[in-house]
């Protein structure tokens, strides 16, 4: 699974820390009153930052930092459910196993039902900015191999009328392309340098554009993928192709050099050779 929104993750991160502290505020100002609730909150220091800790970890722990979570409204409002109601029953164990003062338990169900709405809301709302942000705006690609195949996608992301995706540059893993221009983009750099770019260049979607390449060295790639919470798509060989044993979506550029035109005639279930 994706994290969500890896560019930004700290502004979500401190977003839930002041939306867990709010949880815990309001929490007292509805079972005190406004100034006293604060201030028996306060009295109770530890506990609140015991309650951070405690809901973040659960957060990360039922997913509600990865993108699947968010794209299905059932499954977000459940697992932000267990991870209120987890951490809820964590922060009552800590009371009772650390908090020197009395602390009123009657404010437990009120902290756990205020996270549980605060944090379905606050990932409602990221969900709708990222689906506004990717109908607005082109995702930027990166191609991965310099070759035949890579310059083929290159050109096709190029000339499409519907610029939905922007090709950034291209990495190989021949040093000696670094800085040459192929299909009019850059070749970036090498494999070493891929998490670097990804970062600096914004890419939202990786092409591995390698069909002959070992499964070994497509494994890297896609590792790196995954650690920089990258979208990839692979380009398989001409024999995954015409035996389908690759899996392929709708979403997948598909090309091998030098057989595209071997493929005239050949049944794909309606999917695109590019």
């Amino acid at each position: 699974m994706r994290l969500l929104n890896r560019t930004n993750w700290w502004q979500i991160l401190s977003a839930d820390v002041l939306l867990i502290i709010l949880a815990y505020l309001v929490s007292f100002v509805l079972n005190f009153g406004a100034a006293a609730g604060i201030r028996v909150a306060f009295s109770h220091f530890a506990v609140a930052l015991a309650s951070i800790g405690l809901f973040l970890l659960c957060y990360y722990y039922f997913g509600l930092y990865y993108i699947d979570t968010l794209r299905d409204r059932i499954r977000l409002l459940f697992s932000s459910g267990k991870a209120c109601m987890t951490g809820t029953l964590l922060l009552i164990a800590y009371v009772f196993a650390f908090d020197n003062y009395p602390f009123p338990k009657s404010v437990m169900l009120s902290i756990l039902l205020a996270n549980w709405a605060l944090i379905f809301i606050w990932r409602s709302f990221i969900d709708a900015r990222l689906l506004l942000k990717s109908a607005r705006e082109a995702r930027r690609v990166l191609i991965v191999g310099a070759g035949n195949a890579g310059a083929r996608i290159a050109t096709q992301m190029r000339d499409l009328v519907d610029k939905r995706d922007e090709v950034v540059g291209f990495i190989d893993d021949d040093p000696a392309k670094t800085g040459s221009v192929v299909s009019g983009f850059e070749v970036l750099g090498t494999r070493e340098q891929m998490r670097e770019i990804i970062r600096t260049q914004g890419v939202d979607r990786v092409v591995i554009a390698m069909p002959s390449a070992h499964r070994s060295t497509i494994s890297e790639f896609i590792l790196i993928c995954n650690e920089t919470s990258t979208e990839y798509s692979i380009v398989p060989s001409f024999y995954e192709i015409i035996t389908q044993a690759a899996p392929m979506d709708d979403t997948c550029l598909l090309y091998t050099s030098d057989a595209a035109d071997e493929l005239d005639g050949v049944d794909l279930g309606g999917r695109r050779i590019i």
